[in-house]
């Protein structure tokens, strides 16, 4: 049966905010007990409550940038407010639902570029990043309406973007909203929409729920999630071992992190994000 929008909203919000919360509250506390284990972040209420809300905000240990209290969740406010914007469109029908999601975002771009706003959350809604929502749109619309790609092109596409990721990626064009400008579109936004549209026509339907690349998309929010806590703990341990960050050891480094933060990320959705999300679907 279709979902309504609030069915839609609903199922969302069981999947996204539960670990969020769980990672931004664990956060708050240590920032409130042992600030010295970690960065940039600061322990202010307002912050974080309008962090759990997914409300836009600046960061008050980082001047001029729109982020949450836990840094990289600001990809998870422009996801919530696609969300809303999506849920809103489904009343239509579902050509109707592209058109409309298309318009509200090219309206949003455009006043962005229009009008430089100083109000935070009308920046950060404004930004030219939601074209990068349209080309997930825009994928799925193919999809649905059945394009079948040839093996070769899937696996041009994946080589296009990944080699395209590397020749851009000496380019610094910002990290977080406030770094974001159209330049981002063209030197991220299009090879990853390359890879994603590669992945999805290559992998068989009968395929698309086993193997390990499918168990690693399902614990990949709680990879995304869990690897800020990780990273630090990583280092700081790394640092009092005496161990050096360059050279072989740099590299050994990145690999042991690397593994530790995917191996935490499995526990995570083992442990706390997939019973945590069968247990409300069931209420």
């Amino acid at each position: 049966a279709k979902l309504t929008p609030a069915q839609f909203m609903q199922h969302r919000i069981i999947r996204i905010v539960p670990l969020y919360w769980a990672i931004t509250l664990l956060l708050a506390m240590i920032s409130l007990l042992a600030p010295q284990l970690l960065g940039v972040t600061s322990f202010k209420p307002w912050h974080i409550l309008a962090s759990l809300f997914f409300i836009p905000v600046e960061h008050p240990s980082l001047p001029g940038e729109i982020l949450p209290f836990l840094i990289q969740g600001w990809t998870l406010n422009y996801e919530m407010f696609f969300y809303i914007i999506f849920a809103a469109t489904m009343l239509f029908s579902r050509s109707t639902m592209f058109i409309a999601i298309f318009i509200a975002f090219m309206v949003l771009i455009a006043s962005g570029i229009i009008e430089d706003s100083n109000i935070a959350t009308t920046t950060f809604y404004t930004s030219p990043i939601l074209l990068e929502f349209l080309f997930g749109v825009t994928l799925a619309q193919l999809y649905l309406r059945g394009l079948v790609l040839p093996r070769r092109g899937a696996w041009f596409l994946i080589g296009a973007g990944v080699v395209a990721l590397i020749v851009t990626g000496i380019t610094d064009i910002g990290f977080g909203p406030s770094g974001v400008n159209p330049e981002r579109v063209i030197y991220w936004g299009l090879p990853s929409f390359c890879i994603t549209a590669g992945v999805v026509f290559l992998a068989r339907p009968q395929q698309r729920e086993s193997g390990v690349f499918w168990k690693l998309g399902e614990l990949s929010y709680s990879l995304y999630l869990t690897h800020t806590v990780v990273l630090p703990a990583m280092s700081i341990l790394w640092y009092q071992s005496n161990f050096s960050f360059h050279g072989f050891s740099g590299m050994l480094f990145s690999v042991t992190t690397g593994i530790v933060a995917v191996f935490c990320g499995l526990l995570s959705y083992q442990l706390f994000e997939r019973p945590v999300m069968l247990f409300l679907k069931r209420k």
